[in-house]
């Protein structure tokens, strides 16, 4: 269901293509994205029933809070930027609610939509989490008698403090972003790939931009369906 990770941030070319063109749908809050290069280095991490991948609606903003307990004093410094660019590469809109004392761990089994949780915490715990793992990120979607309904209801960022705490003294705001971005790219639906210029890879390789891949599947991800 969550998907783990560390990783590294950036901007890459994107077109937005204005809904006065007929793109997208009159409902959208934002327009839809199309990257200038095209790329199939990208993983997406769930599809519904109709085989189309699982996404946030793009007819609602994304609520998103942040538990600052554990943080390092400059968290807004690399999470905003990260926000940014999580937005702009997929077209969804993403509304900031505040800090919160909610857990990563209330963000596990959702059944309604809350906003989504980045938290700092000691030891991240996670079947894919291994001792080089400073992230953690991803989505709930509801299912309905063993159907994946088409939207993500809640999601949760969780990142290592020691390691972020390590990164803000030594002035490494770029990495710590990165990481942020990675794992907004799995709470958006995005899953590992093998592809080192991706910063959605595996395993990190000094990657700091949404690569071509990266920047197509979040586009992708960010041209769902509205609904309920």
């Amino acid at each position: 269901m969550f998907g783990a990770s560390a990783a590294l941030l950036g901007k890459g070319p994107l077109v937005p293509l204005a809904q006065s063109l007929g793109i997208g749908g009159p409902d959208r809050l934002r327009p839809i994205v199309v990257p200038l290069e095209t790329s199939r280095a990208y993983n997406i991490a769930k599809t519904d029933a109709a085989g189309d991948p699982v996404t946030y609606d793009p007819c609602k903003p994304i609520h998103y809070v942040i538990n600052p307990a554990g943080a390092p004093p400059d968290y807004l410094a690399f999470i905003m930027p990260a926000i940014d660019a999580a937005q702009e590469a997929s077209g969804l809109s993403f509304a900031y609610d505040g800090i919160s004392e909610d857990s990563w761990q209330s963000r596990q089994e959702g059944t309604k939509p809350r906003p989504i949780v980045i938290a700092f915490l000691p030891q991240l715990k996670s079947a894919t989490a291994t001792s080089d793992t400073v992230g953690l990120g991803g989505s709930t979607a509801l299912t309905m008698n063993g159907i994946v309904m088409p939207h993500y209801v809640t999601g949760a960022v969780a990142l290592k403090r020691d390691w972020f705490a390590r990164q803000s003294a030594d002035h490494k705001t770029a990495a710590e972003q990165a990481v942020v971005m990675h794992e907004l790219g799995h709470v958006l639906g995005l899953g590992h790939v093998d592809d080192p210029s991706q910063l959605m890879s595996a395993v990190n390789q000094g990657q700091l931009a949404y690569g071509a891949g990266d920047l197509n599947g979040l586009a992708k991800l960010g041209s769902g369906s509205c609904g309920a």
